[in-house]
C-alpha cells in the first residue's frame, strides 16, 4: 500500500478568460474584430538587358501576345510594338503597349487593349519591364508568361488575405482610427486594449458549440486590471512578464522585456502569478496599471 506524502498546491486549471478570483476588476467594452493579413500580389518580369528586339520577337502575358516590328504593319494593329533605338525603348514601347499608355499608334498599335492580367511599369534598370498581377493573392502566380526576345521571369509571390481567428483570451488592440473598436493582435499598430474576458458570455455567438473563437464585430468586454487564466504559448513561470503575438493575440511569456519573443509584443504592467505553466499551459496573468 502506498501512502499520499505530499500535498498538491498547485491551482486547479481555469478556462482562458475566466477570471482567476473575484479580486477587482476592470473591463471595458469594445467592437471585435479578428486579425486580418492583406493579400500580396504577385509579380514577374521581362528583362532585355543589352539585346535589342528583332522584327517577329514575341512576349506574351495571359494569352496576350505582342508582336515586336521594325515598323507597325498598320497605326492601329493590335499587340504590335515598335522596336526602340535601343533595349530600353524597346521596354518601355512594351510597358506602354500593356498599359495602353501614351503612344498608341506610334510606338504600339492603337487597337492594342490592355492587358487584363498585368500593370507593366519601368523602375531604376530601365531595359526590365516589372508585372504587377491585376489580380490579388496567390492566383496571380499562376499568370502565363513567356518572352522570346528577353528573359521572362514567372509571377511569383502572390499571397492570399489571411484572417486569423480571435479567440477569448486573445489580445486586442485599440483600432487607432475608431476608439470604439479593437482587433486581435497588433496589425492595426493600436494600443493595447485588453485581454479578452467571460468566455461563457459567448456561447450564443458560435451556435453553443464549445469552441472559445469569436465572429467578427461582436461587442466584447476587453479586461486591462486583474488576474485571468490563460493559454500561454510559451513556459510562464511567476514573475515572468507577459507578452501577445503581433498577428493573431495570443498570448505568450518572456522572463524579461529584453527577452520578448520574435513577433510578440510586451502587454503594459503584465506578470504572470502563482502557476507555472509550460507551453500551451494554462497560466494566471495579472494585469496592472
Amino acid at each position: 500500500m502506498t501512502l499520499q506524502t505530499s500535498v498538491n498546491t498547485r491551482l486547479g486549471v481555469g478556462i482562458p478568460g475566466e477570471f482567476y478570483d473575484y479580486s477587482p476588476h476592470r473591463v471595458a467594452p469594445y467592437n471585435l474584430y479578428t486579425a486580418t493579413a492583406d493579400a500580396v500580389t504577385a509579380t514577374a518580369s521581362v528583362a532585355f538587358g543589352a539585346t535589342n528586339a528583332v522584327a517577329n520577337d514575341t512576349v506574351s502575358i495571359g494569352g496576350q501576345t505582342y508582336t515586336f516590328k521594325a515598323e507597325l504593319t498598320a497605326a492601329t494593329t493590335a499587340n504590335e510594338v515598335l522596336i526602340g533605338s535601343d533595349s530600353a525603348a524597346s521596354a518601355a514601347n512594351l510597358a506602354a503597349a500593356i498599359n495602353k499608355g501614351t503612344g498608341g499608334g506610334t510606338k504600339y498599335g492603337s487597337n492594342t487593349v490592355k492587358n487584363a492580367w498585368a500593370v507593366a511599369s519601368i523602375g531604376t534598370t530601365t531595359t526590365t519591364v516589372t508585372l504587377t498581377a491585376a489580380i490579388s493573392g496567390a492566383a496571380g502566380n499562376n499568370i502565363a508568361l513567356s518572352a522570346s526576345v528577353a528573359t521572362a521571369t514567372a509571377f511569383s509571390g502572390g499571397v492570399d488575405a489571411v484572417v486569423a481567428p480571435a479567440y477569448v483570451g486573445y489580445a486586442f488592440s485599440i483600432d487607432p482610427s475608431d476608439p470604439s473598436k479593437a482587433k486581435a493582435g497588433n496589425s492595426n499598430s493600436g494600443t493595447f486594449g485588453g485581454i479578452l474576458v467571460s468566455p461563457k458570455e459567448y456561447a450564443n455567438y458560435n451556435n453553443l458549440n464549445p469552441t472559445l473563437a469569436i465572429q467578427d464585430g461582436i461587442v466584447g468586454q476587453l479586461c486591462t486590471f486583474g488576474e485571468i487564466f490563460v493559454q500561454t504559448a510559451h513556459t510562464a513561470k511567476p514573475g515572468y512578464i507577459g507578452c501577445f503575438r503581433a498577428s493573431d493575440g495570443k498570448i505568450g511569456a518572456a522572463t524579461g522585456s529584453d527577452s520578448i519573443p520574435a513577433g510578440y509584443v510586451q502587454i503594459p504592467n503584465a506578470t504572470y502569478q502563482y502557476v507555472d505553466a509550460g507551453a500551451d499551459g494554462i497560466a494566471v496573468l495579472r494585469l496592472g496599471d
